[in-house]
């Protein structure tokens, strides 16, 4: 008695590829406007097919059309004049309809996925922001107007535990509770917001709210936020509709500007935008001394860090210590 004849299994991956190339012919003809697609012209640009026969191949070509079928993809058929089919992809039921969101919403879609490109958030990553188009949305992440380290910012800095019960209060607008520690010296302070939104600005990220304590609209840097929880109870002061979040975050960190008095030493010749905001003392050593009055401080911050081994902090200590922070961040 002969042997019953079997047909060969086909290698998985080469038919989920096959089935890739369709749905791409199908996805790049519809975007074309070219109508329906013969089995001579599918057979002239996916290999499988042309490297069968006719018939073969359009075997082949039915299995695949009813797998993409199951997959959701919606088909259209006709019949040719010799009686074959052809099929083209109806491109209105298989687009995605507009998605719209308020600046908030797009700006922490857009800060989720920013977050995913660490380790440790990539959870967030997998969000899907770098397929969606937010209309609208402006994160401005340019240089500022002084030098610093553009590799060290917020978004490299924010942990998971300070990020998400705040991406949740913001969409769910509920009052949420913290730390706050203004520099590395100083001692938390504990603060109840109703926060608004959370705004991108200058390679930072704020978390811009009503500050329950203070009675007034502030934002603070959330890379220093510690202890975040997330209460169940509604904001109470919603955020004002005639101001941008971006305009509100500017003109309270105007605000709360704190301006203090400084000693940098610096390298002769170098780090000229310390020299223009100070008096300068030469010395016999090759080191300049300046003397800053009223700066800001995080400007001082960021621009003695960017300078790395030409500029030193000589005092205040609080401001050493976060020069020498910044800086093992960049290292780090």
């Amino acid at each position: 008695m002969a042997a019953e004849q079997t047909t060969p299994q086909e290698n998985p991956r080469d038919k989920t590829d096959r089935i890739l190339q369709l749905m791409f012919v199908l996805i790049d003809s519809a975007r074309s406007g070219h109508p329906f697609l013969s089995i001579t012209d599918l057979r002239s640009k996916i290999r499988d097919y042309s490297g069968k026969s006719v018939d073969a191949a359009r075997h082949m070509l039915n299995r695949d059309v009813e797998a993409i079928a199951r997959m959701g993809m919606p088909l259209e058929r006709t019949t040719f004049p010799d009686g074959s089919f052809g099929y083209r992809l109806n491109s209105q039921r298989y687009e995605l309809p507009e998605i719209d969101f308020t600046p908030e919403e797009a700006a922490v879609l857009g800060l989720a996925g920013d977050l995913g490109r660490r380790t440790e958030l990539a959870a967030f990553a997998r969000s899907g922001w770098s397929k969606l188009a937010a209309g609208g949305l402006d994160r401005d992440l340019s240089d500022s107007t002084h030098e610093i380290f553009y590799q060290v910012d917020d978004f490299s800095s924010v942990t998971p535990q300070v990020w998400k019960p705040i991406i949740h209060a913001v969409a769910k607008k509920v009052t949420v509770t913290f730390d706050y520690t203004p520099s590395p010296a100083a001692t938390p302070q504990p603060r109840r917001m109703d926060p608004w939104a959370v705004v991108p600005l200058n390679n930072r990220i704020y978390l811009l709210g009503f500050d329950l304590d203070k009675n007034a609209g502030r934002a603070f840097r959330i890379v220093k936020i510690s202890r975040v929880i997330r209460t169940d109870r509604p904001i109470t002061h919603p955020h004002p509709a005639d101001l941008s979040a971006t305009e509100l975050v500017k003109e309270s960190l105007q605000r709360n500007r704190t301006l203090i008095d400084a000693t940098v030493r610096i390298f002769t010749g170098t780090s000229q935008a310390l020299r223009n905001a100070g008096e300068v003392s030469a010395s016999e050593d090759g080191l300049d001394t300046i003397t800053l009055h009223d700066v800001d401080r995080e400007w001082l911050v960021r621009t003695v860090a960017s300078y790395g081994a030409q500029a030193r902090v000589v005092s205040p200590e609080d401001v050493v210590s976060e020069v020498q922070e910044l800086i093992q961040k960049a290292v780090n």
